[in-house]
């Protein structure tokens, strides 16, 4: 398995810590692309055969990490299963 991504986040409210200058993220809005190849064995992956998508998403960071994704493929193969929205709610 070989996989890439990036992500750029903007930060839409922020809060100062009470008692200094530090800024606390609590919600934001994020733009993606992920890209990846799956290979059916370990010397045998075929680049020819990525995947790619993009999408956008938003994220309440604080106090509940809760995060809501929309992402679109770029390039997608036969039989490959599309989900456009996905959700993440991490526990610490």
């Amino acid at each position: 398995m070989l996989r890439a991504s990036i992500e750029y986040r903007y930060p839409i409210v922020t809060q100062t810590r009470p008692g200094s200058y530090q800024k606390i993220e609590m919600f934001r809005v994020h733009l993606f692309v992920d890209t990846g190849v799956l290979g059916t064995e370990f010397d045998n992956m075929d680049l020819s055969e990525y995947r790619a998508a993009a999408g956008f998403g938003f994220a309440l960071v604080f106090p509940i990490p809760l995060a809501f994704n929309f992402g679109w493929p770029l390039r997608e193969g036969e039989g490959d299963q599309t989900q456009v929205f996905s959700f993440n709610l991490a526990v610490r």
